[in-house]
């Protein structure tokens, strides 16, 4: 089967880095998981992914120092970033969405909608991919 894409998913969380591979990976999608912020930087760094879920809290640095690295460097500038965190009320998403995320979602989710929020940041990705290669 070919790779629907590449997802990075950042969140200590072993319990639901486990229910994303189990909810991800039949759909055709490669997912690489790590717990750290300073892991998700050194993967981001070595590798093309099409899209991050990250956690806001992790040991160490924070979620939102991961996505303001992500959004200072031109190669990662426009990877798409969903907040996936318990940080959940109006200021944090609010928040969030001002450092660069493009989709943000509380924990506990409906796991249907987060598999449609990761399609449709993959469709994005995709179109702009495809945009920007006709340009």
């Amino acid at each position: 089967m070919n790779s629907q894409g590449h997802i990075l998913i950042v969140d200590d969380d072993t319990e639901l880095v486990s229910v994303l591979l189990d909810l991800l990976s039949p759909l055709g999608l490669d997912c690489t998981a790590v717990g750290t912020a300073l892991a998700a930087l050194a993967a981001i760094q070595h590798n093309r992914f099409d899209l991050v879920l990250l956690d806001r809290c992790l040991p160490g640095a924070s979620g939102d120092d991961v996505l303001r690295q992500i959004r200072s460097h031109p190669r990662t500038a426009s990877l798409p970033v969903m907040m996936l965190t318990a940080l959940a009320d109006e200021r944090e998403m609010l928040e969030g969405f001002a450092l660069g995320a493009d989709d943000y979602l509380a924990k506990p989710f409906h796991t249907r909608i987060l598999v449609a929020r990761v399609a449709a940041l993959l469709r994005s990705r995709r179109a702009e991919a495809a945009l920007s290669r006709t340009a």
